[in-house]
């Protein structure tokens, strides 16, 4: 049974998403790699190796590829799953992930809109 510190957790999730924003990427895979020492207890170099597909498939959520991004995060999970001997579906855990960025990058832009909107 996986135990972890979800506050912990919750703090390199936001930092991690921070620091992409800002185009950070040393500091993004700082937290990235953090983030899973504490989630899945994978020393450094499993979480180097496990990431890798992970941040490619936020290149693609950044050019709004969804198809590869979700490709790319399909894989992120099978390496997290082979790690720690989870049992989940893979595909469609990166579906629900890549759905998530989908949702969130709409809602900015409606909240972008609508900011806009009330300044006119």
């Amino acid at each position: 049974m996986v135990r972890f510190d979800p506050e912990k957790v919750g703090k390199f999730e936001v930092s991690s998403w921070k620091a992409h924003n800002e185009k950070n990427h040393k500091l993004l895979l700082t937290f990235l790699i953090q983030e899973h020492l504490e989630l899945f207890g994978l020393s450094e170099g499993e979480a180097r190796e496990s990431l890798e597909p992970l941040i490619e498939a936020t290149k693609y959520h950044d050019i709004r590829e969804w198809g590869r991004a979700t490709n790319s995060a399909s894989e992120y999970y099978r390496k997290i799953k082979d790690a720690t001997g989870m049992n989940f579906d893979n595909t469609k855990a990166a579906k629900l992930e890549v759905g998530w960025w989908k949702l969130h990058d709409e809602l900015e832009k409606n909240l972008t809109n609508l900011n806009w909107q009330m300044r006119l």
